[in-house]
């Protein structure tokens, strides 16, 4: 089983960083292939709705970090 915690908090290592990795650790005990993504590390930009993704099916124009975050998902 493959588990990714998001964190999307601006705070590394804050609470909710902290809480997290504790789920994780725990999933990690119990033989999970574990993860950790923080949103703020990322560079995502706004859709401007150009729905090239969506009618020709190709990659998104902006050039920024969702691609990976879609593959992570």
């Amino acid at each position: 089983m493959k588990i990714l915690g998001i964190v999307g908090s601006r705070r590394k290592i804050g609470n909710t960083e902290i809480m997290v990795k504790e789920a994780l650790k725990g999933a990690r005990e119990e033989g999970a292939d574990i993860s950790l993504l923080r949103i703020s590390d990322l560079f995502i930009r706004e859709c401007n709705g150009c729905e090239a993704c969506v009618i020709k099916g190709e990659a998104c124009k902006l050039n920024d970090d969702m691609d990976f975050f879609a593959e992570q998902l």
